[in-house]
Formats: C-alpha cells, structure tokens, sequence
C-alpha cells in the first residue's frame, strides 16, 4: 500500500505530508470508532463523525512519529516513505506530528471529557509505540499488543464512550473488544515479515526476526481461531443475523487460506492482503450494524 501511495504522489511535497500519516490505514480507526459508537447506541450521529475524524488526525500523527524513529530501517524496508526519500526532513515531521496529535486532542476537548480521557490515553500508548524510552514497537509480541490496542481497542473503546458519555461499558462490550483486540495482536504479527531485513540490520526484537518466518503461521493460526470467537461474540451480543454470520465466516476462510500458502508471498504481499482482509470485516460489520 505504501509503495502505490508513493507512486502515484511521487516528489509532490504537499501530498506527501498527507503520505507520511498513512491515512489508508487511518481510515480502519475511523471506521472501528464508529462501529463502537453503533455498537453503544444502533445509530450514527455527527458527533460520532467528529469523534472518527478525531482518533484519524491522531493515527496520522502516531504514523509520522513512526517514520521519524523508524527511520534507518525504513531506509533499507521501505526507502520510498517521505522522509527516507529526502523529500520530508525529521524536523518538517516531527511539527507534522505535534500539530497533528494537537489537533486530535483539540476535537476531542469538544466534543466530551470522557472521550477526551480516552483519547489521551489513546495518543500516549500511540506515542510510546514509537517513542523511547519504551519504544515498544522494538520489544516483540508486547509491540503487535500495543499496535492492537491502539488500533482496535481503544478506537472501539472511544465510540462506545463518545456514544454513552460514561467510561465503563457493558460486559459484552467489553469481551467484544478483548477477543477483536488478542486476534489482531497475532495476526499483525504478519506486519513484521514485509520489514525483516531491516529489523535484522539493527537488532529489533520481532518475531519474524527471533523464530524465523516459519513459526509465524502458528501466531496467526491462534489470531484467527480467537477471532472465530470474536465473530461468534458480535452474532450472539450484538447481531443476531445469520447472514453476517455466514460472510464472516467465509472470510475467515480466506484469512486461512492466505496463512496456508505465506511462502508464495512476499512480506509486503502478505501484509496488504491481511490489511484488506482486516478490512473487509470491519466494512461488513459496519454495515450490518448501519
């Protein structure tokens, strides 16, 4: 995805900000924090829209912060990003970054403290994914963990917060977003196979790096067997419609298949495939909750 983004904007200094924040893989945190809001109250509301557009800024910002420390591995997995191809300095993305989790935060103060509470402890865990002295994102399955939470956890969290005005959710809810939040844990553990060489070069603790691309499949395995779980979860507590059930299924199918056959893949195949498929559940359960 990264690489036909950067085709198509090529040395264009303007849209390549917008290249830097990744917004493609923005837009699964919009839409998760809408599916949490519809999950809260079975309707959509332009606070919600406004409560999406606020976690999207926020990803951009997390994704740029990524890039900066990102970037001598990214020189040799990904040389075509902004800042690696010279054409965004660290110091243009780091203001980059700042304005846009200010912006982020700003939109949240708005709108409700209690949203405002989560996504600052959204942008803070956004941040130390990255950042040091945690860095997590450099420390194994503890990082795919954290890349979960802040992808799916807390933008489900947000909409059912946005959506109810209170912290704590309800039971089902919140096992909902346990199951959803473990599987996507290990299954984008499959992220780390397109970035190994450069993780090797610098010694970053992945999984791919540490066991080899091998015992990966029994990671994603596990993510989709957790998953199944997931699925069965929203059909029982949330939607009771068999048609959902039999879509969500088949797609599970399909993430099977694809983890069946990763050696006639590339990294940067794998994980574009993952990522449509990630997708295409979260489309469909948005429209069926819609």
């Amino acid at each position: 995805m990264e690489r036909f983004f950067y085709s198509l904007i090529g040395q264009r200094k303007f849209f390549a900000f917008i290249e830097l924040g990744r917004p493609w893989n923005g837009l699964l945190v919009f839409l998760i924090l809408l599916i949490g809001y519809l999950l809260a109250i079975n309707t959509l509301t332009a606070i919600s829209l406004m409560g999406a557009l606020a976690i999207f800024i926020i990803y951009m910002g997390a994704a740029s912060l990524n890039d900066i420390f990102d970037f001598n591995v990214d020189k040799i997995n990904m040389p075509y990003r902004p800042i690696t191809r010279s054409l965004i300095t660290k110091p243009e993305a780091f203001v980059f970054t700042i304005i846009m989790y200010f912006l982020g935060l700003l939109l949240s103060a708005f709108l409700s403290i209690y949203f405002l509470i989560s996504v600052i402890f959204l942008s803070i865990l956004s941040f130390f994914y990255s950042a040091p002295p945690l860095n997590f994102k450099n420390k194994g399955i503890s990082g795919n963990l954290i890349l979960s939470i802040s992808t799916i956890f807390f933008p489900l969290y947000s909409g059912y917060v946005l959506a109810n005005n209170f912290l704590m959710p309800s039971i089902e809810f919140l096992v909902l977003v346990f199951f959803l939040t473990l599987s996507f844990a290990l299954i984008s553990i499959s992220k780390d196979l397109k970035d190994i060489t450069g993780d090797r070069a610098f010694n970053k603790i992945t999984i791919p790096v540490k066991k080899g691309i091998k015992p990966i499949t029994k990671y994603l395995k596990t993510g989709l067997l957790i998953h199944l779980i997931s699925i069965f979860s929203i059909y029982y507590f949330f939607l009771k419609d068999t048609l959902f059930l039999i879509i969500s299924l088949i797609l599970l199918l399909a993430f099977g298949i694809v983890i069946n056959h990763l050696n006639r893949y590339s990294g940067e195949s794998i994980w574009t495939i993952v990522r449509l498929l990630v997708f295409s559940f979260f489309i469909i359960l948005f429209i069926f909750l819609f």
